[in-house]
């Protein structure tokens, strides 16, 4: 069996299906100056700053780091992206944030617009949690929101939100966003083996691991391991036998170096001593 025929089959149907980071420049790698990310349009330099952040960054070499300068409502402000949505249905978007006190808190929007740029439609989560040292993530409520019928683009907000009494000063730091289009089959087109384990991923979408879950209809020698969209090996992942032809392994979503991976469609591919094969999509939110 040639896995790599099971991978670009796989990234054929990535292709059509959408399962893509829809933003540029999604963990802040590259600015135009040290005050404004490259694709990211600062809405307000007096309300709200944003800065380069090399300190405490979750994935890659940067992040951003917000600063709340202005009491009061109506003084929520940030970046955005404006996205062309590759069609109707539903859309993921989640923010990897770190706040650095309880003073502020991070937002994120999306805004449904015409082809003419008019508004239809909102819908904003905040971080509303106390104050922890670590990374947290923000997700759209229920995880997914669909589009509006007549949407064609999608602004992608992230704002700064005063926690008690719109304070000013507040600051966090956000990395790793994501905005992915969660519509189409991801269908097989190929002719399987007989004889296919059973090969689940759950939770899927996950944000900071994910258990893969799977049998096997006889013993041997098997390998399980995650691909990236390019079809490179990311991580090779450990076996752990629950009961008789039940097996499961976790993955962190980190490759083999221990570093974060990006946020993103990923291929977990099984493949037994009697060439059994079965792959699973995972979508990493970040």
């Amino acid at each position: 069996m040639n896995i790599n025929r099971y991978i670009l089959i796989g990234l054929l149907f990535l292709s059509t299906t959408g399962f893509a980071n829809l933003l540029l420049n999604p963990s802040f790698e590259s600015w135009t100056n040290p005050r404004t990310p490259a694709n990211w349009t600062v809405e307000d330099t007096i309300y709200a700053k944003v800065y380069k952040e090399s300190t405490r960054v979750f994935h890659g070499s940067f992040a951003a780091k917000f600063q709340r300068f202005q009491a009061g409502t109506g003084n929520n402000k940030g970046v955005l992206q404006r996205v062309t949505l590759p069609g109707t249905g539903r859309y993921m978007a989640s923010v990897r944030v770190w706040r650095t006190s309880d003073s502020a808190n991070c937002g994120l929007t999306i805004t449904w617009r015409r082809a003419d740029q008019s508004f239809i439609s909102s819908w904003t989560t905040t971080y509303a949690d106390t104050y922890l040292p670590s990374w947290q993530v923000i997700l759209r409520s229920g995880v997914n929101d669909t589009a509006p019928s007549e949407a064609v683009y999608a602004d992608f907000i992230i704002r700064t939100y005063g926690r008690t009494g719109s304070p000013s000063g507040g600051t966090f730091v956000v990395d790793s966003v994501s905005f992915i289009r969660a519509t189409g089959a991801f269908e097989e087109n190929f002719s399987s083996p007989i004889n296919i384990p059973l090969l689940e991923v759950n939770p899927n979408p996950f944000t900071h691991a994910t258990s893969v879950n799977y049998i096997l209809t006889s013993d041997g020698s098997h390998s399980i391991k995650v691909y990236d969209a390019t079809g490179t090996v990311v991580r090779t992942l450990l076996p752990n036998r629950k009961d008789f032809d039940k097996w499961y392994t976790i993955w962190d979503g980190r490759n083999e170096k221990g570093e974060a991976c990006p946020p993103g469609i990923y291929f977990i591919i099984l493949e037994s001593a009697d060439a059994q094969i079965k792959r699973a999509k995972a979508v990493l939110l970040r």
